[in-house]
């Protein structure tokens, strides 16, 4: 027996919309952000404190960043910023990659953790000096 053309779509409509659920959650639900948890790291001449990370999925978080050093400093992580649905991604740069602060200088970064894994962070202008840190979200 052949499926129908709409039996087909009606098909492929409902595995997408199970994909989008699976992946983002139901977005019908707003999330609480004042109950996000609190992360602060510090960035220093040349590290990051702490130099790990770790988030759990589908929680929301507030990223502290400070810039505690006499240089300006970059939190890099083209990776993570793609596997998180960040709130105020008007907080990062251009290409939604990384934030830059001049020393003294803090913001917040408010997201939720889509996707496991483990993820790169550097500062872009002081990897070289071992400014760099790992990101896990289990």
């Amino acid at each position: 027996m052949k499926a129908s053309p709409i039996a087909i779509l009606t098909g492929a409509l409902i595995a997408t919309g199970a994909f989008v659920v699976a992946r983002y959650g139901n977005t019908a639900a707003p999330v609480d952000w004042s109950s996000a948890q609190h992360v602060e790291i510090r960035m220093i001449e040349y590290e990051f404190v702490p130099n790990q990370l770790r988030f759990r999925r589908g929680l929301p978080y507030q990223l502290h960043l400070v810039n505690a050093g006499k240089e300006g400093h970059d939190f890099t992580a083209p990776d993570f910023f793609t596997s998180v649905q960040v709130k105020n991604a008007d907080a990062l740069n251009g290409s939604k990659t990384s934030v830059f602060l001049q020393p003294e200088q803090t913001t917040d970064i408010y997201f939720i953790a889509q996707d496991a894994g483990l993820f790169a962070l550097r500062c872009a202008d002081h990897d070289w000096a071992g400014m760099t840190a790992t990101i896990v979200i289990d």
